[in-house]
């Protein structure tokens, strides 16, 4: 390989120096994140009662399982040259497991899992990525003249929601791509054409996701000490895929929908609304704000015997305990809404809620797409990415008319999955709003 092949490859060390300087403390408690039970340090993982071990991981703790990864990686990448995929890659391997300190928990026969680390981790995509990639552009790329993506923003702008997804889906990548999936796709077989269409919709139709979360599973499977099977074989058969990737993302033309529904995600104190009324509002004509907030007051209203009394912050307040304590369905109250606007209009609606899991983002379009079985639909998602300080710190702000227990906030960051066009949405945007 030449040097010039080489140019970024230096990048995998600057990136580590720089997370163990500036997140000890996120380090100290990886390494205090013990794949297994009734941890003995006094014990070589590889001699572990059966009872005690956990099968996907003999290493002792989550760092050592990390850093093992992130070498593989770091070995196994040879297009040192491509500034972006360097930094995708390597951000993917290094965080994709942080979320597990806060997904710990210990089952029945001392067995020890992380449900939803994915999802848990992505927190940490925030808060790590932007900071690491800004000390190392000022020290290394600002004046990079070779760059065609020379600034800061640019930069992060191109490879944060690639890092996102990665890390958030890579658990579900598992589960939804099989073996004989990539067998099919490999021997051209009968069924490719739907095992090919099966990765792209996960994929999102990037060839650029594709090719991330490929080296994320190889090296996650290789590094670890019992080494998962995962054979050159199947590498390669990621890789190849890639070639043959193309992207079916549809376009918001006025002339090929009858409705657009966006479902906007996000936990709260990420600028979801600042989004609706700024960008969604003067970029589409006839949007319509389906309020989760509004719908709860709305219908707590209409139980009341009197008009509500008290503030706002105490109506909303008021009518969200009602609306959970009774199990009311909002999403059955958003239909209702979308109903009394049917008409010839090419309405956008906005599905103004959190919507961080993949289950009720899924039930939304399915109730919706039932409910308008007559109209072309085009369901756009629009995922608001935000750290979990910036959040917390919007949340308690004067002006905000209701404010939401930060014991919340930190429960929805960790359960926040990305959205993917698998779930059955036609288009994908990403916002970075910090």
């Amino acid at each position: 390989m030449t040097n010039t092949g080489k140019k970024y490859k230096f990048l995998y060390g600057e990136i580590i120096k720089y997370t163990n300087l500036h997140y000890k403390d996120l380090i100290h408690k990886l390494k205090n994140t013990y794949h297994y039970s009734n941890y003995d340090d006094s014990l070589w993982t590889k001699s572990l009662p059966e009872d005690k071990a956990n099968r996907y991981h003999l290493e002792n703790d989550v760092w050592t399982h990390t850093m093992m990864v992130y070498n593989n990686s770091c070995l196994v990448y040879e297009e040192y040259d491509k500034l972006e995929a360097v930094l995708c890659k390597a951000f993917t391997t290094l965080l994709h497991d942080f979320g597990k300190m806060d997904t710990r928990k210990e089952i029945e026969d001392n067995k020890v899992r992380f449900i939803g680390h994915g999802n848990a981790s992505t927190q940490y995509v925030f808060e790590i990525v932007p900071k690491i990639l800004f000390i190392i552009y000022e020290k290394y790329l600002k004046e990079d003249e070779t760059l065609t993506t020379s600034d800061y923003r640019t930069i992060l702008d191109s490879i944060l929601y690639k890092i996102a997804f990665v890390v958030s889906r890579h658990d579900d990548f598992y589960n939804h791509i099989t073996e004989k999936d990539l067998e099919y796709i490999k021997n051209n077989d009968d069924e490719s054409y739907e095992a090919t269409n099966k990765i792209e919709k996960f994929c999102n139709g990037d060839t650029d996701i594709v090719s991330i979360m490929n080296n994320l599973v190889y090296c996650d499977c290789n590094g670890q000490l019992q080494g998962k099977d995962i054979s050159e074989t199947l590498f390669s058969s990621i890789t190849d895929f890639g070639t043959i990737l193309t992207n079916s993302t549809k376009q918001l033309k006025n002339n090929e929908h009858d409705y657009v529904v966006t479902l906007l995600s996000g936990v709260p104190g990420s600028g979801k609304n600042y989004y609706l009324d700024n960008i969604l509002k003067t970029k589409y004509d006839n949007v319509i704000d389906i309020s989760f907030d509004d719908l709860r007051i709305e219908y707590y209203r209409s139980i009341l015997a009197k008009p509500a009394d008290g503030t706002d912050k105490e109506l909303y307040d008021n009518a969200y305990h009602y609306c959970n304590n009774n199990n009311i369905d909002l999403a059955a109250l958003s239909l209702k809404k979308m109903n009394e606007y049917k008409d010839n209009k090419k309405f956008h609606f906005v599905i103004n809620n959190t919507n961080i899991t993949q289950k009720s983002r899924k039930k939304m379009i399915n109730m919706i797409s039932n409910n308008f079985k007559d109209k072309n639909i085009i369901f756009n998602s629009v995922f608001i990415g935000c750290d979990l300080q910036t959040c917390l710190k919007r949340n308690n702000l004067p002006s905000r008319t209701h404010n939401i227990p930060e014991h919340a906030i930190k429960f929805m960051s960790h359960k926040t999955s990305i959205p993917s066009m698998s779930e059955g949405f036609d288009t994908l945007e990403f916002v970075w709003n910090h």
